[in-house]
């Protein structure tokens, strides 16, 4: 890698360092969200303090569990929506927003 690639690279990752400062990383466990290419064992990068944006993808924890799934309310139902549609939706009236997911690095 040349120079002027390394400068590129290295301005890229200051700024998502200094924009995302307290994001985090998870690995991927099942196939939930296939249909959004994201597979068994990807890493997705979690913004806990992104504003909520409905139909985007967010990582939930609802009792010990957590789940990357689809965000959308509906009154009083938060109904996370899978990217698999061999999984239904769930439906709560509570859950705990950890963060958007951001970005996805999978296997290669």
């Amino acid at each position: 890698m040349g120079t002027s690639e390394q400068s590129v690279l290295s301005k890229r990752d200051r700024h998502i360092k200094a924009k995302h400062a307290d994001s985090f990383v998870l690995v991927v466990s099942g196939d939930s969200l296939k249909d959004d290419g994201i597979q068994d064992g990807d890493m997705l990068v979690i913004d806990p303090h992104s504003d909520l944006q409905i139909g985007k993808l967010y990582v939930v924890r609802i009792g010990p569990e957590f789940f990357a799934r689809h965000i959308y309310i509906e009154g009083d139902i938060v109904r996370l929506k899978a990217a698999n549609s061999h999984y239904e939706d769930i439906k709560v009236t509570a859950c705990n927003i950890v963060g958007r997911v951001i970005w996805k690095m999978g296997k290669m």
